[in-house]
């Protein structure tokens, strides 16, 4: 029997957004299988829409849940109870009853050596990994239960794949129209935001001609015409020179700052963010040694205790 595929618009997932196999943006977002479908389904006489079935069929939060969250943080926006996971056929177990709190307005750092398991929490966090054990909680709830609880969350990876024929202003301007209900001022956000990151010249090419510092000025500005509360940052610094790093941690602060952004980040390289960060956790193969806090002094003194 054939295994081909048959020919088709299938569509294809990746951290830059969805996409036809033609190029065309079909959603933004590309932060896990559960992320909102781009069109609404049309309803047919008698039978309920699909986000009314989706509602229907959402589990109550069990006795456990209920307690757990009754005594989270006043403040927590993300929390991790006990996640363990690792991944098929594999023998090595990636986060061991791992624990941690992200609280609302945070510029939070996920800090391990290479290898520790922040990139798998990451996933877990934006609903790629959900085969894990354990309960993950976004502003107070399931997002297992209800998916939309990711809707203003933002990734951006390492490495990004953006469609092929698109500009960058065109792809920011189709994420934008696609994830917002206003479309007022959007090219004069995008344009403004351009100019505060010095990229006005690049803004007509395809992104993926740009160099890696530039693709994630772009992944930023999308985040923040999408209107994002939570931006996700894997080890955001690796392939830039000091002075791109510089301004790509100055943009976080001020969008932490001044947009009250929850910044979460991943280094292994504790220099490079130990001065923007006001909490932390520390993770060591798989177990989160220390969540809580962080200034540039006790950072120091807690990395040397558990590195």
């Amino acid at each position: 029997m054939s295994s081909q595929i048959p020919k088709g618009n299938y569509p294809t997932r990746n951290p830059g957004g969805y996409y036809s196999n033609q190029g065309e943006m079909l959603h933004p977002r590309g932060i896990g299988h559960d992320s909102p479908s781009m069109k609404k389904p049309k309803k047919e006489k008698g039978k309920s829409s699909l986000i009314t079935l989706i509602k229907e069929k959402e589990l109550p939060l069990t006795p456990y849940e209920k307690q757990r969250i009754s005594k989270l943080p006043q403040n927590s926006l993300i929390f991790a109870d006990n996640i363990s996971f690792k991944y098929k056929n594999s023998e090595k177990i990636n986060l061991d009853r791992l624990t941690l709190n992200v609280n609302h307005g945070d510029f939070h750092g996920l800090i391990g050596n290479n290898g520790a398991g922040k990139s798998t929490l990451i996933k877990i966090l934006c609903g790629v990994n959900t085969d894990y054990d354990g309960y993950l909680f976004i502003n107070k709830d399931n997002p297992k239960r209800v998916s939309y609880l990711r809707k203003e969350m933002s990734y951006i990876p390492d490495t990004a794949i953006f469609p092929k024929y698109v500009s960058c202003k065109k792809y920011l301007y189709n994420s934008a129209i696609l994830t917002r209900d206003d479309r007022l001022n959007i090219k004069d956000e995008i344009d403004k935001w351009a100019r505060n990151m010095e990229i006005e010249s690049i803004m007509n090419k395809n992104p993926n001609n740009l160099s890696a510092g530039q693709q994630k000025k772009i992944l930023i500005i999308k985040a923040i015409v999408e209107r994002s509360k939570i931006l996700i940052l894997d080890e955001p610094a690796a392939n830039l020179d000091i002075e791109s790093r510089n301004k790509l941690f100055e943009i976080l602060k001020y969008l932490n700052k001044t947009q009250g952004v929850t910044i979460i980040i991943s280094s292994h390289i504790l220099d490079e963010i130990k001065h923007y960060l006001n909490s932390a956790s520390i993770i060591k193969e798989g177990v989160c040694k220390y969540s809580g806090p962080a200034n540039t002094t006790n950072l120091i003194k807690l990395y040397e205790q558990y590195k």
